[in-house]
Order: C-alpha cells, then structure tokens, then sequence
C-alpha cells in the first residue's frame, strides 16, 4: 500500500497499511506456536459464520476482487456485542447483553476451494485467530490455550477500534453492507476501552502490547497510528 518512494498514496491504504501490520504482528506471534493440530487441509471452522469488521472486508475485496460473495447470514447467528463492546462492559463491571447460543453453520465459508482459504493473504482476524490444540470434528469445538485466547481478544479489539467509525457483523451481512449497501443488521465498531486480562496475564500482555504498537509504520510507531491519527485516516 506504498508509493515507489516509500510514501503512503492516500487515507485508504494508510488504514491498510496499519490493518495488515496489525495481521503482521499476529502472525509473528502465532508463528513461534508448536501445539497446534491445524495444517493446510484442516477446514472444519471454515464456515459461513465468520464476524469481521466493514475494513476487513473492504481489504479483502481490495485484494481479491474476482472471489464469490457469502449469501444470506442466518440471523440467529449474529452477534450481539462487538468484542470492544464485551470488553467496556467487563471493565466498567457491567453483564453483557446474552450472546445467543450460535446455530449450526449453514455451509462452508465461501472462499474455501478443494480444503483450503482462496484469500488466505487477505482472510480476516477471525479466520487468522482460529487455532486447536486438537484436532477438530465437525459440530466440535477448538481447544486453545487460555493465553491465546487473551492474545486473540486484544487482536480483534485492535482491529476493532481501527475501523474508525466502521460497523461489525456476520460476513454476508457484512458483504451486503459494503458492496450493496444492504440493510446491515450490524454492529457499530468501538473505540478500545481498555483491554481486560485474565489474572496472571498482566504482565505478558503489557510486553506484547508494547512490541505491537511499537512497530514501525510509515516511520511512526503503530500505537501513535492507532491513537493520534486515525480520525484522519
């Protein structure tokens, strides 16, 4: 998302350019993983229920103009809060809202080609967090580490609060919303409140918080982005 001279060509890819670092410094942190069972091939969570935000749906199609568009979201399944919303809720010691109990999936996600993701470069926070230290049968669940689910939470929330004034929601809602202007049945995107920690994650999260938003982006650390500029972008 840079010019030839190293440059930013405008405010759009300026907010891709923070987005894939935030996917950057994800994957860097996924990669030193070594309990895993997922391998290419390994689709079950790969179904017509993924939550996004407007960006990173714009970001994929950006990427991948020529893919088949998801169909209608089964409302049963959309989400009742953002993540940020869960995590102001949880810092100001308010219960949320009940999340519904999620039905099962409808179909496969519809970027899935032959087992594996036809987007993978451009797959959302969602999909990139997705991660079992078991294997996965269909109508099971992951089983993860409760520190990656601390990690996971403060990525979507990062994700989350740069899609400034952006919406949330199933992916063919999503979809319908940025490519046709659909009725949304969406979500609004929320700044970051805060970032709640699990008891005895204090410590490691502050060290990955500052190792991620002390990343270099266009010559300014990724937090000075995501805090100073971003009503700009």
């Amino acid at each position: 998302m840079f010019t030839s001279d190293g440059g930013i060509t405008d405010a759009r890819d300026m907010v891709f350019t923070l987005l894939e670092a935030l996917y950057l410094a994800y994957g860097e942190q996924a990669a030193e993983r070594t309990d895993l069972a997922c391998a290419p091939g390994c689709f079950v969570c790969c179904t017509d229920q993924v939550a996004l935000t407007t960006l990173e749906a714009r970001y994929m199609l950006e990427g991948a103009l020529s893919v088949p568009l998801p169909g209608r979201a089964d409302p049963a399944a959309r989400p009742a809060n953002t993540v940020n919303a869960l995590a102001r809720m949880c810092l100001t010691k308010n219960e949320p809202p009940p999340e519904p109990d999620p039905p099962k999936p409808r179909g496969v996600c519809p970027w899935l080609e032959n087992g594996l993701c036809s987007v993978y470069h451009y797959r959302p926070m969602a999909c990139r967090t997705m991660a079992s230290k078991s294997k996965c049968q269909k109508g099971g669940q992951a089983l993860d580490d409760p520190w990656w689910v601390t990690v996971n939470t403060t990525f979507f929330q990062l994700v989350e609060h740069l899609d400034f004034r952006g919406k949330f929601g199933l992916m063919a809602d999503v979809f319908g919303f940025v490519t046709k202007g659909s009725p949304s049945f969406l979500l609004d995107c929320e700044d970051l409140p805060g970032i709640p920690a699990m008891p005895g994650h204090e410590q490691r999260l502050q060290n990955l918080l500052t190792r991620v938003l002390g990343r270099q982006v266009s010559g300014r650390p990724l937090g000075w982005w995501m805090k100073e500029n971003r009503t700009t972008l």
